[in-house]
């Protein structure tokens, strides 16, 4: 099998471009593109360079290990040993993904390729069947990524909350919205958003209005004018574990991200109705 150096070189300019840009999009980091065509430059020339030593597997292993390191190190700062350590094991496991996704579609169709003393892999197969290989790994990074930066997202605004209204516990998921800064009487107001929990406010704010006892909270609308908001007082309402005196109120069909039953919020960075 014949390799020739430009398409090793390409190929491995194309492998450091998805794994670095991958690397960035997972751990959220900000990178030039001087810093980046800098490092794709550099691992390319070090895939190509390091086996024409013959150093054996294990030397050549430890110094592309070592190699890698200087790649990502060009790519981007990092702000602290740390997080450069995780972006660092990061690649490593993306580099050996994507070896894993090529290993698989050369075995599944047949293509000649070779697994190098490095453990890098070689192949003389046509292009689309690389670019296809390219491709299906970046499909699974982009979702990857996304379910990471979901659960980042989820863990940074989504509380537990508890609260007692008619006599009856609930327990919910409440997202954080800094764009709510609804008060009424001094007092903040969660915003219900499921069908139970606005059922559950709508409950207790008719036993409030038969007995004289109707609260409201004014909201601005989209089209410039204002509403008023029924709004209802918990028995025993906590957020996160902190125990908070607010308000719970029900306006329309508004939703809330990740499943949450109740909108949070600005005051929650506060100690704002804090008990």
């Amino acid at each position: 099998m014949t390799i020739y150096i430009e398409y090793a070189l390409f190929s491995n300019a194309v492998f450091d471009f998805i794994l670095l840009r991958s690397l960035g999009a997972i751990m959220k980091i900000s990178f030039s593109k001087t810093r980046l065509w800098l490092a794709v430059l550099s691992g390319a020339l070090t895939a190509v360079a390091v086996p024409l030593f013959n150093l054996g597997v294990v030397l050549s292993v430890a110094v592309k290990l070592a190699l890698s390191a200087a790649i990502v190190a060009i790519f981007a700062r990092y702000g602290g040993k740390k997080r450069f350590a995780a972006a660092l094991m990061l690649f490593w496991g993306l580099t050996f993904a994507m070896g894993g996704v090529l290993f698989g579609l050369y075995f599944m169709t047949g293509a000649s390729f070779a697994v190098n003393a490095d453990l890098s892999l070689s192949s003389d197969s046509a292009l689309p069947l690389f670019a296809a290989g390219i491709l299906c790994f970046a499909f699974l990074t982009k979702k990857l990524a996304a379910y990471i930066c979901g659960r980042r997202m989820s863990a940074s605004f989504v509380y537990d909350v508890t609260m007692t209204l008619g006599g009856k516990r609930y327990s919910v998921k409440g997202y954080l919205d800094s764009g709510n800064r609804l008060t009424s009487d001094g007092l903040p107001v969660i915003i219900a958003t499921s069908g139970r929990m606005r059922n559950a406010v709508a409950r207790q704010a008719a036993e409030d209005l038969l007995g004289g006892r109707a609260r409201y909270a004014e909201y601005s609308t989209l089209a410039g004018g204002t509403r008023k908001m029924p709004v209802v007082e918990c028995d025993d309402i906590t957020v996160g574990g902190r125990r908070l005196n607010a308000l719970v109120g029900a306006a329309g069909k508004t939703t809330a991200a990740f499943g949450c039953e109740v909108l949070l919020g600005a005051w929650m960075d506060t100690d704002g109705g804090e008990k």
